[in-house]
């Protein structure tokens, strides 16, 4: 009879216990040994460990011994809470790939996407809740309203609007030209917005009775492929494939500034907490922030990976949260140090994401490599806690201690 599964290891090349620590220690197809609690079947701790060979635990130690194919053996220091645990989320059925993930505001739950449609889990417990029937060929982004109550579904002509409470749709949004790539809740949540493949810009009063946008806005040469709405909620911020980004006066319903001069995509768009900066993320991998109102170019970053699904954080808006994790963007010089509440980032040893190994970060130093099996297809990090979906349809969510320092290795 089966008691438990240790999830999250990959292909296993050696797997030894140790009675007196409640601890199993695991080698993986990956660089890294992780450690099990044998009660919870929960990690608690992983360390680098270079072609590591086998791994194995002292009678009444404190720690455990790694052996490598180098000849080398090392000894690591047992660790309770470095990390919390990584909790499987339950699958969707079927195995397709995970194209899109986000959070609940009030964090608890988790929606994941996939070109049949959307799960959505208990972002605590990791037990899938509902599932909801998208009447889209395809899905492009999704977005919660601020009070977590209602999911947006952008698609291939549509946005759709669903309760998170029975997966009902309780209205589409009509009008739309094109595929619809982005779409956005106002701050107050009674406004949506959506960037369309057919150049136009569409508003939606989600308290009124009427599936037809109250404003279209038109100016976009080519594809709108993001969109953004300020804290204040008074602007909107648009950017797309003919190279600009757009800043719209919502009273007056007119453009107040296009930004931008390079020939590259904008792909993401997001508005400083004091509304006054915009950046962006570009196609050619740079980050680009203005001043909007004096339209003055403040700052170009050059980046190895696309940053993308964009959001500040009011405690330290001198960093973005992005699918990789936070990112310095201040103007005090090179910062290699991240928030203790955001230290976890995710970087691959190729430039291009679909090959070369992914690791998990911290402070910018590589904690531990993901197996081969849960390369991420979606990612997102939210302080302490990163969420992977994969090309099988498995979600993992990682979460760690904030205030305690990874093994990172030697």
């Amino acid at each position: 009879m089966q008691v438990g599964q240790l999830v999250g290891s990959g292909q296993v090349a050696c797997i030894r216990v140790s009675l007196g620590q409640r601890r199993i220690a695991v080698v993986g197809e990956s660089e890294c040994v992780a450690i099990y609690h044998s009660e919870t079947y929960k990690i608690t701790q992983v360390v680098r460990a270079t072609e590591a060979l086998c791994v194995s635990f002292p009678p009444s130690a404190s720690f455990f011994a790694v052996g490598s194919y180098d000849g080398m053996i090392h000894l690591w220091q047992l660790c309770d809470s470095e990390l919390e645990g990584v909790t499987p989320l339950e699958t969707l059925g079927i195995e397709a790939m995970i194209k899109h993930l986000a959070l609940s505001p009030d964090k608890q739950l988790l929606a994941a996407a996939h070109d049949g449609g959307i799960g959505l889990f208990g972002a605590t417990e990791g037990r899938l809740k509902r599932k909801l029937s998208i009447k889209t060929d395809g899905i492009l982004h999704l977005s919660f309203s601020p009070d977590s109550q209602m999911l947006l579904v952008s698609g291939t002509n549509n946005v759709g609007l669903y309760s998170v409470h029975d997966g009902s749709l309780v209205r589409n949004l009509e009008g739309q030209g094109d595929w619809v790539r982005q779409s956005a809740f106002s701050p107050n949540g009674q406004f949506v917005a959506s960037a369309s493949d057919d150049r136009r810009v569409r508003i939606w009063d989600t308290q009124k009775d009427t599936t037809e946008p109250e404003v279209t806005l038109q100016g976009h040469l080519d594809y709108v492929r993001c969109v953004a709405f300020s804290p204040d909620g008074k602007l909107l911020a648009t950017g797309g494939d003919d190279y600009k980004v757009r800043v719209w006066d919502l009273t007056t319903e007119k453009e107040s500034v296009t930004l931008g001069r390079r020939s590259s995509y904008v792909y993401n768009v997001a508005f400083s907490p004091d509304s006054k900066r915009i950046l962006a993320s570009c196609s050619d991998k740079s980050v680009r922030i203005w001043d909007w109102e004096t339209e003055t170019a403040l700052k170009e970053m050059k980046n190895e990976y696309e940053w993308r699904n964009l959001r500040f954080d009011i405690r330290l808006p001198d960093y973005i949260i992005t699918d990789l994790g936070a990112q310095y963007i201040g103007n005090h010089g090179p910062s290699n140090e991240l928030p203790n509440w955001a230290s976890y980032s995710m970087e691959y040893d190729d430039a291009d994401e679909t090959t070369g190994a992914c690791w998990i970060t911290w402070q910018g130093a590589r904690a531990f490599q993901l197996p081969e099996a849960f390369r991420p297809t979606a990612s997102y990090f939210d302080e302490s806690r990163v969420i992977i979906g994969t090309e099988t349809g498995r979600i993992l969510q990682f979460k760690f201690h904030p205030d305690i320092k990874p093994s990172l290795g030697q």
